[in-house]
């Protein structure tokens, strides 16, 4: 029997997550990607249950988003509890488009003969204003670490000189960067980084014991530039905003600037349509999300 004529209704969607998830790490996508779809896509499987794929219908999926909005907020969280406000908007959203590429995997996999969620349409988000750091916040933060330190010397501005990264889906870029951080880099290299902790341990930041900086190390080190520095909005993608803005503020190239940072929408130029971004009416920039702890080495230090 031909793949095409075998009967599919009774598969598991479990089994069928499972198989997407490997679809997706085998395509390449970043490991905190397929661990988020998982988590969406296991958030309905408690909610629907041990349901075959003749269940996973267009309406079932409408009576679960129906239920998804008016659900209330850290709901069987273990550790935050329910402030009684709903998802919000975009949690909803995030929902329903890891719900429809579902859908579009089983229809290109051949499990079923259509799209089942194509009539569900993306929900909007409300726009706001971009937020991004002051003139003075930004002092404050340049100075809440002793330059002639090694956590000092290791705050740098890899966006300007020629640094190869690897980013987001293992794309390689090609970040530029000057004087300055050519100075911090030399500093640091020589004086700060410590031994490698093994051999193989290539990485340029490592930590005091010589291992490579963690996710959860990067997110300390904001929460206490946070409590240092009196921001407590403080976090690694903000840098990624404030410096997105003050590129194209002082006369940046948003082609160059695409490339450096993955930009998705560059700017509205007319002034009819000019977003507003840290409260002026000027530029609205919309940047693709990262992982916050990577903008880590897009800090400008002052040495």
């Amino acid at each position: 029997m031909r793949w095409e004529e075998m009967p599919k209704g009774h598969t598991s969607v479990a089994e069928l997550i499972k198989q997407f998830e490997t679809h997706c790490r085998l395509e390449g996508k970043p490991e905190t990607t397929c661990r988020w779809y998982r988590e969406i896509l296991n958030r309905f499987l408690e909610w629907a249950g041990d349901i075959c794929l003749d269940e996973f219908t267009l309406e079932k999926i409408r009576e679960y988003l129906g239920f998804l909005k008016t659900r209330p907020r850290y709901a069987g969280h273990p550790t935050t509890p329910s402030n009684g406000e709903t998802v919000s908007a975009y949690t909803f959203r995030h929902h329903a488009v890891v719900l429809r590429l579902f859908s579009r995997w089983l229809h290109d996999e051949g499990y079923t003969m259509e799209h089942r969620l194509e009539r569900v349409k993306t929900p909007k988000v409300p726009e706001t204003v971009v937020d991004i750091l002051t003139a003075e916040e930004i002092r404050r933060v340049l100075e809440s670490e002793p330059p002639n330190t090694p956590h000092g010397s290791r705050n740098l501005d890899l966006d300007r000189g020629i640094l190869k990264a690897f980013g987001k889906g293992s794309k390689e870029r090609v970040v530029p960067f000057g004087y300055t951080t050519t100075k911090a880099l030399h500093r640091y290299v020589l004086h700060f980084r410590p031994n490698p902790g093994l051999p193989q341990f290539d990485y340029v930041f490592l930590q005091q014991n010589g291992w490579p900086l963690t996710k959860s190390a990067m997110e300390m080190v904001a929460k206490r530039i946070g409590r240092r520095t009196g921001i407590d909005r403080f976090h690694w993608h903000l840098l990624r905003r404030t410096f997105t803005v003050n590129y194209l503020v002082n006369g940046g190239d948003a082609f160059s600037l695409q490339r450096i940072l993955e930009v998705v929408a560059l700017l509205r130029q007319t002034p009819d349509d000019a977003g507003t971004v840290g409260g002026d009416k000027a530029l609205w920039v919309e940047a693709s999300h990262r992982q916050p702890w990577a903008i880590f080495l897009r800090i400008v230090i002052r040495v």
